[in-house]
């Protein structure tokens, strides 16, 4: 007789078992371990163009932290009121783990932006401050990891523009992380390591890239692809930087 309530009863128990495994499952819908897509054509969209809203590429650097972003603040008509608050998703990538998280983005009575958003990741809370303009301007992009700042760029991608995320590192006689963006053929960045922290800017003809490093040194590369290799001089030191697209 027990063993008949047994083979009764094993269905029952296997469907518990099974809904219960349902719903075991982490708390945090946004997490997840895939690969940022590459992308060969804009994320964004024609009716953001020349507007606030849209789609906005970074990077962030750290000396032992570096991470790309996307943010997508509401593709909404203008005319909205001032004081309106608007959602703004960031979609974060740090060391391999991607997340993302909701926060808003409040428009001012110029028509102008203000993002806040806040997003815990490998352990470490950051909080990214956007200031952007009516017509999408990024006029100011503040990052903090844990209260700290950290060092960011960011800029707006228009439907006609692939605007792209590299992470690299610098090595020779000062050493850390080297991250950047690129839209077409100009390239803007920022580093942290051993020297501190600071940014570069530059362009990019046929495979040749030209950089200006804190607004008067300079920087050489060569780009094939996906990747880039080149020499960095600042201060009367030297050496090399590498990046590999990542977003």
């Amino acid at each position: 007789m027990k063993k008949v309530l047994f083979i009764l009863l094993l269905p029952l128990l296997l469907f518990f078992a099974c809904d219960l495994n349902s719903d075991s499952g982490s708390d945090d819908e946004d997490s997840s371990d895939t690969e940022t897509t590459l992308t060969t054509t804009p994320d964004a969209e024609a009716a953001d163009d020349g507007k606030a809203t849209g789609i906005y590429k970074g990077v962030i650097a750290d000396e032992d932290t570096s991470g790309t972003f996307m943010i997508d603040i509401d593709n909404v008509a203008q005319g909205r009121a001032d004081g309106d608050v608007y959602n703004a998703t960031l979609y974060l990538e740090v060391e391999g783990t991607t997340l993302t998280s909701t926060g808003t983005a409040t428009e001012q009575a110029d028509g102008s932006f203000l993002v806040d958003i806040t997003i815990t990741i490998i352990g470490i809370v950051f909080e990214f401050d956007l200031d952007i303009s009516s017509t999408g301007t990024v006029n100011d992009v503040t990052v903090l990891a844990d209260g700290t700042p950290i060092v960011a760029v960011a800029d707006k991608e228009e439907s006609d523009a692939l605007l792209e995320a590299w992470e690299g590192t610098f090595a020779g006689d000062e050493s850390g992380v080297w991250n950047f963006i690129i839209e077409e053929t100009d390239i803007e960045g920022v580093y942290s390591g051993t020297p501190g922290t600071g940014s570069f800017y530059g362009s990019i003809s046929s495979s040749s890239v030209n950089l200006v490093i804190e607004s008067s040194y300079s920087g050489t590369g060569t780009i094939s692809g996906y990747s880039i290799t080149g020499a960095w001089n600042v201060y009367g030191e030297s050496g090399t930087w590498s990046g590999t697209r990542t977003r």
